[in-house]
């Protein structure tokens, strides 16, 4: 029981000088959030220890140089290699690529609002509301007199609700927000989807498969909930900052798959990364990484990973078992 008591210490140490961190280099840090700050590292040194092992890790992200500036062009042997590579290993790769391309023009099709690689944009819908949407962010609107519904197709947006009589719905694969008024984040990952309430509460029902029993949860400001295949997780009461650090250009991953880590560094980096060995997809990653460098991100997530990086072109990259 010891053990378990230490280890879960441990883990809420490092959430909250995850959230820390990302807000005391948000730029919008208070003073009153440094007074707080410097009080919650005090209260234990495994406050300090977590806190000192982000910045380490930022300060190493920081330092490395971005690639799309100091890559030498590679030589014509180095090419022909390359591109030997590729006529030999891209048939296995190629239903990836033709899949995230279809999918690309489905949902172009069907949103009413959607952010380019790289971009982020605010708007404001059909009755006020609005929303932040990250890079690479699709959303369909659909509105009745009775009901006001958003479809999350692709990405991450923040959702900020006016308030009226009519209730708001966020749908996302087999789960749906529903609520009347505050602010929330929705993020459609690989396998699964994240609600984080940053102000309000709203109810959360999903589906899990094969006909599992449908749940519906109430979340209040401060807590989040991820519902994938397996229904709706538990509610957690932890900070949001994670799921909010993009809108001050950083991605924060802490124990992420390399699936969800590559899904949102794609959102930033033009071209494609295609794995070759689905296996890689499940390596986890932590980080901090700034949106306007996704190739220093991902050559760092590489220099830490089990992986060899061929790199066809500039904007076609594929990752396999090193």
């Amino acid at each position: 029981m010891a053990g378990t008591s230490e280890a879960t210490a441990e883990r809420v140490a490092r959430d909250q000088a995850l959230a820390w961190f990302v807000r005391m280099n948000s730029g919008d840090a208070t003073q009153a959030d440094a007074a707080r700050f410097s009080a919650w590292l005090g209260e234990d040194p495994r406050h300090r220890r977590e806190y000192d092992r982000l910045g380490g890790i930022w300060s190493d992200l920081d330092a490395l140089p971005d690639p799309r500036t100091v890559r030498s062009a590679p030589s014509r042997a180095g090419s022909r290699r390359q591109l030997l590579f590729g006529a030999a290993g891209i048939a296995g790769l190629a239903m990836v690529g033709a899949g995230l391309s279809l999918t690309g023009v489905t949902t172009a099709l069907a949103s009413d609002f959607q952010t380019a690689t790289g971009e982020r944009q605010t708007v404001t819908a059909g009755d006020g509301s609005r929303i932040d949407l990250d890079a690479g962010t699709a959303i369909a609107q659909e509105f009745t007199p009775d009901l006001r519904r958003f479809r999350l197709l692709e990405g991450r947006a923040m959702f900020a609700v006016k308030e009226e009589d009519r209730p708001l719905e966020v749908v996302c694969r087999d789960g749906t927000v529903r609520t009347g008024y505050g602010a929330f984040v929705m993020h459609r990952r690989a396998e699964d989807v994240v609600v984080a309430v940053e102000s309000g509460n709203l109810s959360v029902t999903a589906v899990g498969v094969k006909g599992a029993p449908q749940r519906d949860i109430r979340l209040l400001a401060g807590q989040c909930v991820v519902y994938g295949a397996a229904g709706l997780g538990a509610v957690e009461n932890r900070t949001g900052e994670a799921e909010t650090a993009w809108q001050r250009g950083k991605l924060v991953f802490q124990d992420r798959p390399l699936e969800d880590v590559l899904a949102d560094l794609s959102r930033y980096r033009p071209g494609r990364i295609l794995v070759g060995d689905h296996a890689l997809l499940k390596l986890r990653v932590d980080g901090i990484f700034d949106t306007s460098r996704p190739d220093a991100a991902l050559d760092a997530i590489i220099q830490t990973l089990p992986v060899q990086v061929h790199r066809l072109t500039r904007y076609f990259v594929i990752l396999r078992q090193a």
